[in-house]
Order: C-alpha cells, then structure tokens, then sequence
C-alpha cells in the first residue's frame, strides 16, 4: 500500500509542470509576436496592377516595357 503523502506530492508535480509548461508557451508566443512585429509586419509589397492583369490575361493595356527576351549575350 502507497504512503498516502505521495498523492498529493505527485499532484503538485504535475500542477508545477502545466505551470511551467503554460508559461514557456506565453514566452513564445511574446517571442513570435515581437519577431513578426519588428521583421514581417514592416515589409511592403508594391504590386503593379497592371502588370499583374497582363500577366493573368495575356494583353498588355500599360506602357510599360516588354518583357520579351533581348538580344542574346553570348553571340
């Protein structure tokens, strides 16, 4: 028959670990977030509409320039 004072020791081991546990989550999440905040979130995209509509559609309505390969470089 067990002692009866390991129950309750065994309890608070695992209240101390799902503390302990809970709290290394918290600090990773703070990690990511300030990660995200500081690298990701100040990062812009410029997207050319146009561009991107000639691309999908296949006609070109801007002026921009061609796409279409130059000269060849090792001639």
């Amino acid at each position: 028959m067990p002692p009866t004072s390991a129950i309750p020791r065994a309890a608070a081991g695992d209240r101390r670990l799902k503390r302990e546990i809970v709290w290394v989550i918290v600090i990773k999440l703070i990690v990511l977030a300030l990660l995200w905040q500081w690298f990701i979130h100040p990062q812009q995209v410029h997207v050319d509409t146009a561009g991107t509509a000639a691309s999908i559609f296949g006609h070109d309505d801007s002026p921009s320039t061609s796409t279409q390969p130059s000269a060849r470089h090792d001639q």
